[in-house]
Parts: C-alpha cells; structure tokens; sequence
C-alpha cells in the first residue's frame, strides 16, 4: 500500500499546499469562493443599509413606518385647517394621496427585495459559502497531516515495528484526505454550477428597481395631471372674483375687472383728488416697501368694485 501511495504522489513536494491535488479546473472555481462571498457580504449590508423600513415587517406594517407615510399624515393634519373651498386644502387632499401611494409602492418593492435578493444573499454568504470554505480549510489541514506523515515514514529507519505503524499512520492520513477531497471537490463543483444563478441575484435587483420607479412614476404622472386639470379649473373662477390685477396683460385686466380705468391708476387719482392736497411731501417721500407690497396684495384681492365717476 506504502508502495503504491509513493507511486501516485511521487511529483508532490514537501511544501505543495492542498491545491496540488486538486484538477485545474477546480483550482480555477476555488479562487472565486472567497470573492463571492465578501462580495455578497458587503453587498447585503450595504443594501440592507438602504432600506427605509425595518427589515422582517409585512407591507402594511412597512407602510406606517416609511417616511413617506410620516409626511402623509403631517399633510392630513395640515389641510384640516383651510376651508373646504381652499387651492390649498385641495392640493394638500391630492398630495396626502399621492404620498400614501408612493409609500405602498415603496413598501411593496422593499418585501420583494428582502425576499428576493436580501435573503438570498445573507444565505449564501453566511451558510452556503463559508461550509465551503470550511471544507477548504479541513483539505489543507489533512493534507498537511498526510504529508507529514509520509515523510516521517519516509525518512524512518528504525525497527520493523515502528516503520509498520509509521506505515499505517500514513494510509490513515491518506483515507481521510480522499474523504474530504471528494467532498471538498463536490462543493466545488456544486460552486461552479450555482454561479451563474448566483449571479441573477443581483439581476434581479436591477428590475426590481426599474418596476418600483416605473411604478411611482406611473402614480406621480397620473396624479399630478388630475391635480393640475383642477386646479386650473378653480383657478379661473377664483381670478374672476379678485379681478387679478398685477402679471396679467393691461387688455385682460381691464376686460376681467369690466373697467376702463387700470384699477391702481383709478385708485391713486381718486386719492390725489380727495386727500392728495393735504399730504405733506407725497412726491418727495418714498413709501416703504412694506406698505408697497400689502398696497398690491389688497388690490389682487378686492373684489369687482364698479368704476368711480
């Protein structure tokens, strides 16, 4: 048997690792191992980090926690105050909606991902590989034992007895080294046929992603476009009763408000006629800003006053 095992290791050195016993292609497949697994280590954690919610909750549980959700209720909270006719009210209503929806969508996509990506990989990287890399690490540790024992066999000049126990020391060694290399190589090669749907893991990140911003943007390009049809319907209506006076052409002005007489100018006549005399310093003294601007946001909002004679 001795005989035998020197014949068929006879090209492996005293300092050959336990690769050497390992075909080419094997060599090959055993360098990715290490690499696939920091890489869906890093990866795990990294893209657990971007999760907005807490890992392990169903949708709805999800859902309440996102901040999205959080800005949803600060709006319902918000538009309680306004009055049912209220632009503002009305926008704040659709934009709570929106912000619900958005934050379903959200919360749908990171279930998808924790299950279809998150899992995989925490699965790969903390069970598959490292029973792998286990194996590895037993290989080199019986391999190193089987030489030694061999060359102490090897080197023995002792008493029959002796050289007859180095002996079997040797062939003991030997049968639990082809025991793990079979089973080492097996892994191996089941490593090497997984790969490439190892590889999907991160495929599917990829659609998961584009379905989820599809999605949004599907329910923000909807929405938005309802949101601004009324709007603009309200919005005429609500011009027409504060007859718009300022970022509006003179003609539309003057047409809105039935008049023939830009109503700052009627205004700022009527004024000079009944108290303009007694105005000390009314074209020397500058007004304020202030007074300027509430001069100008009270005209934008007084109703249809019928023309001075």
């Amino acid at each position: 048997m001795l005989n035998l095992l020197k014949q068929q290791f006879a090209s492996v050195g005293k300092n050959q690792d336990a690769t050497d016993l390992l075909t080419e292609d094997l060599v090959l497949v055993e360098q990715r191992v290490e690499p696939a697994k920091r890489a869906a280590q890093v990866i795990h954690k990294k893209l657990a980090g971007c999760l907005q919610s807490q890992q392990g909750l169903d949708v709805e549980k999800r859902t309440k926690k996102l901040p999205l959700m959080m800005l949803s209720v600060s709006m319902a909270e918000s538009f309680k105050d306004f009055d049912g006719e209220s632009p503002m009210r009305k926008v704040l209503e659709m934009c709570c909606f929106m912000q619900t929806l958005l934050a379903k969508t959200l919360a749908d996509f990171e279930v998808q991902l924790e299950k279809e990506v998150l899992e995989p990989l925490n699965k790969l990287s903390e069970e598959d590989l490292p029973e792998i890399l286990r194996n590895k690490k037993l290989f080199a540790k019986l391999t190193t034992d089987w030489q030694t024992a061999r060359n102490r066999s090897q080197a023995s000049s002792g008493p029959q007895a002796k050289q007859d126990g180095l002996r079997e020391e040797v062939e003991e060694a030997w049968r639990k080294l082809e025991s793990i290399k079979d089973q080492y190589s097996a892994d191996l090669y089941h490593f090497a046929s997984k790969e490439e749907s190892y590889a999907t893991y991160f495929i599917r990140l990829l659609e998961l992603q584009a379905e989820y911003h599809k999605n949004s943007l599907g329910c923000l390009e909807k929405n938005i476009t309802e949101l601004k049809e009324n709007h603009n319907q309200s919005a005429p209506r609500l011009r027409n009763l504060s007859g718009q006076v300022y970022g509006v052409p003179l003609l539309s002005h003057l047409q809105n408000s039935n008049r023939q007489i830009a109503a700052p100018i009627q205004e700022c006549v009527h004024m000079l006629l009944h108290r303009g005399l007694r105005e000390e310093g009314l074209f020397r003294l500058a007004a304020a800003a202030s007074v300027v601007k509430r001069l100008k946001v009270q005209l934008e909002q007084w109703k249809h006053r019928p023309q001075r004679v």
